[in-house]
């Protein structure tokens, strides 16, 4: 019983049902019972009419078939590709060409390090020449300058007009030790 007592249970004699107590159903059609009985057409319209769930019958003509819009779609053409050879053969090139892109870039790498170092090895060689050119001009170089036109480390003498002094200096010493000896063994 209602606890106002207005008459809103069925069970109540001063109940008057509204139309929203009732579900009115329209009648089915006789080709709407008739295809009732058909298997393929029942469950085409329990598809229709389900709710919920992640798969819903939308009237595609084939179910198995995704839409053109979804990932999962393939064209026929695509689908039976005969040519697995030529794209076996494809994926061999193209790990072929990623190779020999890395072993290209790796050359360029080593490439630019070689050169970077090859102008490093230069720049100090000619730091070194220009050093070298200074210390012979300037005063510091006279010092360490011998003081006869001889070179020790090649037991030569120079080519310059005190090197020719020096080396007839020194044939007219050993000629003058020839003569003494000479002389020593005749006069006895």
């Amino acid at each position: 019983m209602n606890p106002h007592g207005d008459g809103g249970s069925p069970d109540d004699p001063r109940y008057h049902p509204s139309e929203a107590d009732f579900h009115n159903v329209a009648p089915r059609t006789r080709e709407e019972r008739l295809a009732s009985n058909d298997k393929d057409a029942l469950e085409k319209m329990r598809l229709d009419h389900r709710r919920g769930g992640h798969a819903r019958f939308d009237g595609s003509k084939n179910p198995l078939l995704p839409d053109e819009g979804s990932l999962s779609f393939m064209s026929e053409a695509e689908r039976f590709g005969t040519d697995a050879a030529g794209e076996e053969f494809d994926k061999r090139q193209r790990k072929l060409l990623e190779k020999e892109e890395h072993y290209e870039k790796r050359r360029a790498m080593s490439y630019q390090r070689e050169e970077t170092r090859w102008a490093k090895v230069e720049m100090e060689h000619r730091y070194h020449e220009e050093h070298n050119a200074e210390m012979m001009a300037s005063d510091k170089a006279k010092r360490n300058a011998s003081s006869v036109a001889y070179n020790p480390l090649t037991l030569e003498y120079n080519d310059t007009y005190n090197g020719e002094l020096l080396k007839y200096g020194d044939e007219q010493v050993r000629y003058k030790a020839a003569q003494r000896a000479h002389t020593l063994v005749w006069k006895g």
